[in-house]
């Protein structure tokens, strides 16, 4: 593989966005899409890390420890090989 795209939900509270290195992140309707910014050779059977900041503003006392990352997916993009 060679592009991929990555997607989740994003916490819905006000100011809440996602970063990450070797991807651009776009945020639209509460969810946050990953896109290889470049070629990146995966072989087939294999996986890659990929480190993601979520922030949600809020007094950390009242935020939640743990938040699930509904509807996450990857994605093959058009023009990857396998």
């Amino acid at each position: 593989m060679k592009r991929f795209r990555i997607s989740f939900d994003l916490p819905t509270a006000k100011g809440a966005k996602a970063v990450a290195s070797g991807v651009s992140v776009i945020t639209q309707d509460s969810k946050a899409y990953m896109e290889s910014e470049k070629d990146q050779f995966l072989a087939a059977g294999t996986s890659r890390p990929i480190a993601v900041q979520i922030t949600v503003p809020g007094d950390p006392a009242h935020l939640p420890r743990e938040h699930p990352l509904d509807g996450l997916k990857a994605t093959r993009l058009p023009g990857s090989s396998a």
